[in-house]
């Protein structure tokens, strides 16, 4: 704002017109100046964003509209880039009170050029059509600027959005919704598949006391480091999921020899795990039918003692 509001200046300053047509655009430099050097804290930073939004609807868009030919000029385009810009920064009650006030705020100057026409400046034909022509540009680009900056805002939110419908947060492993699709997959095209398929559920033996002992922010940390370990155990031939809480899924594509190396590093890991094991056959009709025999083969490890496996057959 305060670089468009110098250019406006300079322009004015070529183009002839009479000082006082920039006293809207210093308005506007001393206001920006001062809002960035009291805006600290994120209260501060939208107290002054309000101020600053209500002194142009106020005080700078009437100057403009009366000290530059009223509707020859682009402050229409200007309240159209400032209500673009209040819809985005603002909510609530603020955002209804200033976008109430900008569309009062024009109302009033049409009526006001329409009843009383002396009360605005006028200017000659060539001043005018150099005005639109440095002006209009200006207008263009700015709103270019801003709508860049609401668009790339825009795609940065869904792209994080989409991320959060696929991962778990926490650990950015696939979440529970994406590995039952990847489940439904399998099932659906099992008998095309080469080779064999393992579902794996397993959890941290006594995470509780864990969390108990050592507080909820180290045990969300074991949760990330256990993750990590997972993730680049499995990563060249398997899937891994967060399910939920401290519960892991894994869809194995390999050998049972090659599972069981793998399930051996998995439980000399730090902490003790316990996991069930279950082959994906032509038996299982559902992805509730293979996680309830994966739920039972993994009790049974716990059954048995702990950080260990058990398949279910």
């Amino acid at each position: 704002m305060i670089g468009l509001s110098l250019i406006s200046i300079a322009g004015n300053f070529v183009l002839g017109f009479p000082c006082y047509i920039n006293i809207k655009w210093m308005l506007l430099i001393i206001f920006a100046g001062w809002a960035l050097l009291h805006s600290k804290t994120d209260k501060q930073i939208y107290f002054w964003k309000v101020v600053f939004f209500v002194v142009i609807t106020y005080i700078v868009i009437p100057l403009g509209w009366f000290d530059s030919g009223g509707s020859d000029n682009l402050t229409l385009a200007y309240m159209f880039l400032l209500m673009i810009c209040t819809t985005f920064f603002f909510w609530g009650k603020t955002r209804l009170f200033l976008i109430v006030s900008q569309i009062g705020v024009i109302m009033t100057l049409l009526i006001i050029k329409h009843l009383f026409p002396e009360s605005i400046a006028q200017y000659d034909n060539i001043n005018t059509f150099y005005d639109r022509l440095f002006q209009t540009p200006l207008t263009l680009l700015a709103g270019f600027l801003f709508l860049r900056i609401f668009a790339n805002a825009y795609n940065s939110e869904r792209i994080r959005l989409n991320h959060l419908v696929r991962f778990d947060p926490l650990t950015n492993l696939y979440n529970r919704r994406s590995l039952d699709i990847e489940l439904e997959k399998i099932l659906e095209t099992l008998e095309q598949k080469e080779g064999e398929t393992y579902l794996l559920f397993f959890d941290i033996d006594d995470f509780k006391l864990i969390n108990d002992e050592n507080g909820h922010s180290f045990g969300d940390q074991v949760l990330i480091e256990l993750a990590d370990f997972t993730r680049r155990l499995f990563s060249d031939q398997g899937i891994v999921s967060r399910w939920g809480g401290d519960e892991f899924a894994v869809l194995f594509h390999g050998s049972k020899s090659e599972l069981l190396k793998k399930l051996d590093k998995l439980h000399r890991y730090k902490i003790g795990i316990s996991t069930g094991v279950v082959k994906i056959t032509h038996s299982e009709k559902s992805v509730d039918e293979l996680f309830k025999h994966a739920d039972q083969a993994l009790y049974q490890a716990k059954n048995e003692g702990k950080n260990r496996y058990y398949f279910s057959y």
